[in-house]
């Protein structure tokens, strides 16, 4: 008899493992980047924290992505990021050792207040930083962002003294760890420092007491209080 065996014909894709890339710290999250890998019709994102241990999936994407953007962290917490890939054969396999990348929140200035000579500023406590750095941009700085100073993170707040009447301020709070840092630039806040008026004459008239005041500049009303106090 004639036998006749049919083979059928497949061909199967061995998909390389992507390699993990970097991580980079943006205001809103975590970006990852991948490389490229050819064959490949998608990637599968997956990332443990530090304090779990535990790979999860975070996302998948098509081929045409090779980056992702991660908004699902919290600050003060480090993420290893790892990518597999896969196409209608199979999946890939993935580099356990990944990228890590540490997140930190862009502190929220909370309070900006005038002094007699000095601004002050106040922002809200970041987890996960070990100090701050406090920035400021004239108004006439072209977009130049200036340090002023390094706090520790048990103080979160900053007395600007070099300061002038009728001048803009823009005032940026930095979380530092190591060498990572928040965005500078993120919840910025502008603030116009108007300096305190000086009394130059207080005297007794027949009318009652005559107050005079220096001039500030930018000023556009002055507003006067009164204590009393009495003895007896």
């Amino acid at each position: 008899s004639d036998e006749r065996v049919l083979i059928k014909d497949e061909t199967f894709s061995t998909l390389d493992t992507p390699t993990p890339l970097s991580t980079s710290l943006l205001e809103t999250g975590i970006l990852f980047k991948w490389e490229a890998v050819a064959g490949a019709e998608e990637y599968t994102i997956i990332k443990k924290a530090d304090n779990t241990g535990v790979w999860e999936e975070v996302a998948q994407v098509s081929s045409d992505y090779t980056s992702y953007l991660d908004r699902d962290v919290e600050s003060g917490v480090k993420y290893t990021y790892s990518v597999t890939c896969g196409n209608g054969y199979g999946d890939s396999g993935y580099i356990a050792a990944g990228v890590t990348q540490l997140f930190l929140e862009s502190p929220k200035i909370t309070v900006i207040a005038n002094t007699a000579n000095a601004v002050r500023v106040t922002w809200s406590s970041v987890g996960g930083a070990e100090s701050y750095a406090v920035y400021r941009m004239d108004s006439n700085a072209l977009n130049k962002w200036v340090l002023l100073d390094k706090t520790a993170s048990e103080r979160n707040y900053y007395v600007d003294e070099s300061v002038a009447s009728n001048n803009t301020y823009k005032y940026s709070i930095v979380a530092e760890n190591g060498t990572d840092s928040s965005t500078i630039g993120a919840n910025s806040v502008s603030h116009l420092f108007l300096a305190a008026p000086e009394f130059l004459e207080v005297k007794n008239t027949v009318d009652g007491i005559a107050l005079n005041w220096s001039f500030v500049s930018g000023a556009t009303q002055y507003e006067l209080y009164r204590r009393t106090d009495i003895t007896k």
